[in-house]
C-alpha cells in the first residue's frame, strides 16, 4: 500500500515543478523519473524484503522417519 506522505510529496511536487520558469523545462520529468523510480523500489522491496524477514521453510523437507518393515 503506498502511504499517505509519499502519495501527497508526488501532489506536490509535480504543480511546483510545473511553475518554475522555463529555464527549468527539466525539472517536470525529473519529478516523474523520481516517482517512477521510487515506485519500481517499492514494488522490488515489497517482493524481496518478505522472502528476507520469513525464510521460505517448504524449500528444506524434513527426512522421513525409519521404518521397522
Amino acid at each position: 500500500m503506498l502511504s499517505k506522505q509519499w502519495i501527497q510529496h508526488n501532489q506536490v511536487g509535480m504543480p511546483l515543478a510545473l511553475a518554475l520558469p522555463s529555464s527549468y523545462a527539466l525539472a517536470p520529468a525529473v519529478v516523474v523519473t523520481q516517482t517512477l523510480v521510487e515506485l519500481a523500489g517499492m514494488v522490488v522491496l515489497t517482493r524481496l524484503v518478505p522472502g528476507w524477514l520469513v525464510p521460505d521453510t517448504t524449500a528444506v523437507a524434513p527426512t522421513p522417519a525409519p521404518s521397522d518393515d
